[in-house]
């Protein structure tokens, strides 16, 4: 071998070329020298693999954003680099008093004992040592270790789900631990001094990454939490808690949303005030509670006797207000004898007798001319008040 073979071996070591090979005899005065840079090739090599198994690692996991899509990328991408059957998260809650489990993958998820939500006390635990140290820990016999430290419940659901080894890594940012990752292995002796120190190449990458994802989660859950509240909100102001319908000022609402569009679109709109006959008598005889029942079961009833597109809301008290879009007076008619058949078929029979049900009912019609609300509402009004004088439990139109 001679010297020009050393100066250009170095020389593809320095352009990270690190196929290089020697075919010279022990004897020859450069063997020593041949062979210190076949290492460093070796070396080098593997040191090039493992960062692009990093780098690798880095721009999978970074293209998560919530928790749980930054661990699913960390268990696909992160057998590349340490081996596992298992891979789980734990956090520790707010207080720091205890580790929650808030994720874990497996190769059989129907075999799993140590779920999501898991908690246990970091009080007296074996992981406090871990976290003094802030080294990651291996156990390669846990069947063995759970003999001598039979009090863990985690240990011995993780064993009852197969696993025979574990490599515990601390998750720290900025000098604080936030939690761990558990490498589990259902074969004995799998972890090694290697993958401690693969581990410790990415523990600061991956725990900030972690880190951040769990506090997008955070505000993504307290943003869903807002989102329901409102959603809660917006119902508790446009429904009638009693019977589900739109409450008074939502059907208003909708009355006027109504007239606007039977104006722009040249259209007929007809609406129906419907008044529970009898309602006093019936909470009177029966009790409020009785009563209470009756309008629920009077809204379903003028519900199922409507099209799904007509609008009906609770006006008040024992009334109801029903929207009809662009009715015809043959339509109006036929909506009106089923929902009068409808609530007497709702009848049921209480401790003091049997509770007939009826209603009566008040039709006003708008055509394309301009009306008010309290236009169209004073005209069915008037004919509700007519269809009460003249017995009840009937309809009567505005103007006839």
């Amino acid at each position: 071998m001679s010297y020009e073979q050393i100066v250009f071996a170095l020389q593809q070591l320095q352009k990270e070329h690190f196929s290089i090979a020697f075919d010279i005899p022990p004897e020859d005065p450069f063997a020593g020298v041949a062979s210190e840079i076949l290492s460093l090739a070796s070396l080098y090599a593997k040191r090039m693999t493992q960062w692009q198994q990093i780098n690798a690692l880095s721009t999978e996991i970074s293209k998560g954003v919530l928790l749980e899509d930054v661990l699913n990328r960390t268990y696909h991408t992160l057998h590349t680099i340490i081996p596992y059957s298992r891979l789980g998260c734990a956090m520790f809650t707010d207080d720091e008093t205890e580790l929650q489990l808030v994720w874990a993958r497996a190769e059989n998820m129907g075999n799993m004992r140590l779920i999501q939500g898991y908690k246990a006390s970091i009080a007296q635990s074996s992981l406090q040592q871990i976290l003094a140290s802030g080294e990651p820990r291996i156990i390669n016999d846990l069947v063995a270790h759970l003999k001598s430290h039979p009090q863990s419940d985690a240990t011995q659901r993780i064993v009852q789900e197969g696993i025979r080894s574990s490599l515990t890594c601390p998750l720290i940012v900025e000098g604080k631990p936030v939690g761990f990752l558990f490498f589990s292995s259902k074969q004995k002796n799998t972890y090694q001094d290697v993958h401690l120190d693969m581990f410790k190449r990415i523990a600061l990458l991956i725990s900030i990454f972690i880190d951040k994802s769990r506090l997008y989660q955070d505000i993504h859950n307290l943003n869903q939490a807002l989102l329901s509240t409102q959603e809660d909100l917006l119902q508790k102001s446009m429904y009638d808690s009693l019977t589900g319908l739109y409450n008074r000022g939502a059907i208003l609402d909708l009355l006027r949303n109504a007239i606007h569009k039977a104006q722009r679109c040249q259209t007929r709109l007809g609406i129906m005030m419907i008044d529970v006959d009898y309602f006093k008598k019936v909470n009177d005889t029966y009790g409020h509670q009785a009563g209470d029942e009756v309008l629920r079961r009077v809204a379903l009833a003028i519900k199922s006797a409507v099209r799904e597109y007509d609008e009906l809301g609770r006006y008040g008290g024992e009334e109801f207000l029903l929207l009809l879009a662009d009715p015809t007076d043959e339509l109006i008619d036929a909506i009106a004898a089923r929902i009068h058949e409808q609530v007497g078929a709702a009848s049921f029979a209480e401790g003091a007798g049997p509770a007939r049900l009826a209603v009566s009912i008040g039709i006003a019609v708008a055509g394309p001319q301009a009306l008010t609300v309290d236009a169209l509402i004073a005209q069915a009004d008037g004919a509700l008040y007519r269809a009460k004088e003249a017995g009840r439990g009937r309809s009567m139109r505005s103007g006839g």
